[in-house]
This record gives structure tokens, C-alpha cells and sequence, in this order.
């Protein structure tokens, strides 16, 4: 993949990534346990994986951090069945060069 500017300038070529495909269940325990596929194509691969909620607001709250190796996530929220739903989002950290 390649990116183009409005003067000509062109970017060199970039992996092809794949995007993290997020599930929720609430059967286990009554608390939202949070799946997602790992994301793959960086070369450097991932150093931690973070997990946010959407607020009633629109803002995210940090949940916490995974191991690059985890793909899954317990919410102990304290508020459950006090919002209509939860909304969830998933973000791969790039392993630095080093």
C-alpha cells in the first residue's frame, strides 16, 4: 500500500495489516468479557495490547493493558446493567526498534 499527496509525493510501501475483530460475551459471570483476533503484519510485532470502553459521553476510559500473547479481557465494572449497552475498543502497540 502506498499514499499519495495532493503535490505528487508518494509514500514508500507499507505491510498490509490486518484490523481486530472484537466480541463481547456476558454469559461466564455476569461481567463483559471482552475477545478480539490478535493483529498481525507488523514486522517489529506487538508489544501490549490496550482495552477502553466507550463512556455515555463519547470519551474512552482505559481499562487496561495485555500481553501481546492474551486476546482476552474481564470489565469488572461496578455499574453493570445501568447502561442500556457497552461498547468496547481494542488497540495493537507496535514493538519499538528497540
Amino acid at each position: 500500500m502506498r499514499a499519495y499527496d495532493a503535490c505528487g509525493d508518494v509514500s514508500g510501501w507499507s505491510n498490509e495489516g490486518q484490523t481486530i475483530l472484537l466480541t463481547a460475551d456476558t454469559t461466564l459471570t455476569d461481567r463483559p468479557y471482552v475477545y478480539w483476533t490478535h493483529y498481525r503484519d507488523w514486522k517489529q510485532g506487538i508489544s501490549k495490547y490496550e482495552v477502553q470502553r466507550v463512556e455515555p459521553d463519547g470519551s474512552f476510559t482505559h481499562l487496561g493493558f495485555v500481553n501481546p500473547q492474551d486476546t482476552v479481557f474481564i470489565d469488572e465494572v461496578s455499574d453493570w446493567n445501568k447502561r442500556p449497552s457497552y461498547c468496547y475498543r481494542v488497540l495493537a502497540y507496535r514493538q519499538s526498534n528497540g
